[in-house]
């Protein structure tokens, strides 16, 4: 088999999680989240932390979220999305029950975020087929990494830092069967009439969901900064 009959076999899925594979890990590794899920603060650090990150992603989410009813109707989104996976009013819930909590943080947008902010909302405000595709690699991103790697924060944060769950709704779906409703998803991820430019729209989408996550991330470094128990 030639190079060219293997690529034209792999699924869309695969050349996905492929074609990320490296800005994933430095989004994952970025020094905020090794030294939030280490546990290496104390449990007032650790849950301002977390809080700080959630009010970065409110913003992140709701233009997200924008944007995809937007596009509700196209090929590229219909496919993907289902109204269980949205986590703008998660995101508010668990900042409200933070702060009534005591918890400190920032909400206001950061540099990185509003960069993120601002693409998604180009997105949205676009009607054309690659803003649409664009869109479904910032789907990918956000939900799946939801699904999967968001399930191993609220584990690790609630045990290091006592967290209770109603400031963790963001990763609690109500989906009975994760791992199903996950393998579907990729299986229409496979299924989307992408062509070549649409494809490498999708696939752009996913990379800049990562890069501007690890932007964000790194400008939440000061809030972890001095704070471990160390």
């Amino acid at each position: 088999m030639t190079a060219t009959e293997v690529s034209d076999a792999t699924t869309f899925s695969v050349e996905l999680k492929n074609a990320t594979a490296r800005v994933h890990e430095e989004a994952e590794h970025s020094t905020f989240m090794d030294t939030l899920l280490r546990g290496d603060l104390d449990a007032k650090a650790g849950t301002a932390a977390l809080a700080a990150l959630h009010a970065q992603y409110l913003h992140v989410y709701e233009a997200l979220e924008d944007a995809i009813r937007a596009h509700a109707d196209s090929a590229f989104l219909s496919p993907l999305h289902d109204a269980r996976l949205e986590r703008t009013a998660a995101l508010r819930a668990d900042l409200d029950a933070l702060t009534t909590a005591g918890v400190v943080f920032e909400r206001e947008p950061s540099a990185p975020t509003q960069a993120y902010v601002s693409e998604l909302r180009e997105l949205g405000a676009s009607s054309s087929r690659e803003a649409a595709a664009t869109l479904a690699g910032h789907h990918y991103v956000r939900y799946l990494g939801d699904l999967s790697g968001g399930q191993v924060v609220s584990r690790l944060v609630s045990r290091a830092y006592s967290i209770p769950s109603e400031s963790l709704s963001f990763y609690s779906f109500d989906i009975d069967k994760p791992k199903l409703f996950k393998d579907s998803y990729r299986t229409a991820l496979d299924e989307l009439p992408l062509d070549d430019a649409t494809r490498a729209h999708a696939l752009e989408g996913a990379s800049n969901a990562f890069a501007h996550n690890t932007a964000l991330f790194r400008a939440l470094e000061p809030v972890v900064a001095g704070s471990s128990d160390e």
